[in-house]
């Protein structure tokens, strides 16, 4: 978000209130209890904190069309 942007959402804090509500609800239909969680393609998923490889590794074993 760049400064206007920021400053938008402090004025009105419901700016983006429908997004939000869009991503908690898929998170609850993958399942996510916590934070970071990372959904790849929507097909693979990384819980937690991950070294790169981690990333590296899936993202190597399962290229597609934007990597």
């Amino acid at each position: 978000m760049n400064r206007d942007e920021s400053m938008a959402v402090l004025h009105d804090p419901s700016k983006y209130a429908s997004e939000v509500r869009s991503d908690e609800a898929t998170a609850k239909q993958l399942g996510i209890t916590g934070a970071p969680f990372f959904v790849i393609d929507r097909k693979y998923a990384i819980s937690g904190a991950q070294p790169t490889e981690v990333f590296l590794k899936l993202l190597t074993k399962h290229p597609n069309k934007y990597w």
